[in-house]
This record gives structure tokens, sequence and C-alpha cells, in this order.
């Protein structure tokens, strides 16, 4: 029987799954390399990194018995003093510090927010909370490449890349006694057309297998929402040209 903070842990893991793939984020620092900008310099504080910080509080805070089991286990003992001690040293003999302890920070949200999963959450509904987040990604990656275009929104992360700018990820096209055509490859709700790719291939993959044990159980009951799935993923894919994701 859950109690009432594995529900809410529950709910909150789901939505930070869902919203995934959104890249909605307020940059606290941007980063500069000469006159250039530079994402790994970068600091930016990401509206799912709320939502990760959120669930971490709380699975510490309802799970009393991690301290315990931190006081008692030697493996912990020994493991613990050993990574806090590296953290600190990483960060005092960084060139950035301050990027040093951002970077850091992340990590040990994401490793415990890894623990509040495996342990509160079903993989179940990891899965389809997963499937279902990427599925408005796909639509939109599908509509950028027949609209050979993209349009920018702060609110959902959404850059604009022109095909025509340098820099933007194209395919071009030599025809015979013309100029060549450039042709813009899927962003979807990403950064770049390969992790578009990448993310797309591992939500086909998990919508097969999904739809054959649904097929192996005889339940009907999400059949149809995984060959919604099947068919927007992989449509997607195929529109962010990655040919790593395609093998």
């Amino acid at each position: 029987m859950k109690n009432k903070f594995d529900k809410i842990i529950d709910w909150l893991v789901i939505a930070f799954i869902f919203l995934l793939p959104w890249q909605t984020r307020l940059i606290l620092r941007p980063g500069k390399i000469g006159n250039g900008a530079s994402e790994y310099l970068t600091i930016s504080l990401y509206a799912i990194d709320l939502l990760a910080l959120l669930i971490a509080a709380l699975y510490l805070w309802s799970n009393g018995s991690i301290w315990q089991k931190l006081r008692t286990s030697r493996k912990a003992m020994c493991i613990v003093p050993i990574f806090l001690l590296f953290f600190a040293v990483n960060i005092a003999f960084s060139a950035d510090r301050l990027l040093a302890a951002y970077v850091w920070l992340r990590l040990t949200v994401a490793m415990t927010l890894f623990l509040a999963v495996k342990e509160k959450v079903p993989w179940r509904k990891i899965t389809l909370g997963f499937v279902f987040g990427l599925l408005l990604p796909s639509w939109l990656a599908i509509w950028q490449f027949l609209y050979q275009g993209t349009f920018a929104n702060k609110w959902l992360g959404l850059a604009e890349h022109v095909a025509s700018d340098p820099g933007t990820s194209v395919i071009e096209v030599y025809p015979i006694g013309q100029k060549p055509e450039r042709w813009l490859r899927a962003y979807g709700s990403f950064d770049h057309p390969n992790i578009l790719g990448g993310v797309m291939a591992a939500g086909l993959l998990l919508s097969l297998w999904m739809l054959s044990r649904a097929e192996k159980d005889g339940n009907d009951r999400f059949k149809p929402f995984y060959y919604l799935a099947v068919a927007s993923f992989a449509g997607a894919l195929f529109v962010s040209f990655s040919r790593a994701a395609w093998l």
C-alpha cells in the first residue's frame, strides 16, 4: 500500500518523464568562447530540473530509512566519503569552479532521481509516460520537415532553424545542372536532429516491445496507442535523417 508521499512521487516522476523532451530553460550564465557562444560553458536552469529537485527532496524526506542504511552500510561508509572527496577536489582544481559545481549538483540530483524511479514507480508507468511524451515532439518533427521550417517559442524551449543559414543541419541535394538545394532536417523539440533520431529510435523500440507484450497478453487496451506511436516515431526517425539512429 503506497503512502501519500509515494503517490505524489509516482505522479511527479511520470510528469518528469512526459516533459523530458522539452528544452524550456532559464539561461543563468551564457557560455562564450572568444566572440562565439558555447553551449558547454552555459549554465542553465531547465524547467524539468525543478521537478527533479522536488522529486529528489520528497524521496529523501519520505524514505527516512535511507539515512539509517547509509550509517549502517559498510559500502556506503566507504563510497560516500570518496564521492564527496572527489567532488570537492574536482571543483577545487577546475578551471571554471561554478560550472563544475553546477555539473556535480545535476549529477547528484540525477542519481537520487534514479533511486526514486527505481524504488517507487512501476516500469510500465515509466514506459507509458516516456512513449506518450514523445508523441507531440514526433508530430512536430514531421511537420517541420514537411513545412521546411521551424518556429521559436521560449516557453517550449524551441529555437528557429532556417535551412539557408550556415550551421543549420540540412540535407544537400545536387540536381544536374542546377544549384544545390538545402533541405531542413527535422529538429522536433530537441537541439539537434541526431538527438531527435536517437530518442525516436528508443521510443520506436519501446513501442514495438510494448505492442508485442500486449499481443502476447491479449490486452487490447493500449494497442491502438502503440500502433499510433510506432507510426509516429518511425516517421520522425526518418525525417531526422540521422544515419546512426537509422542503423
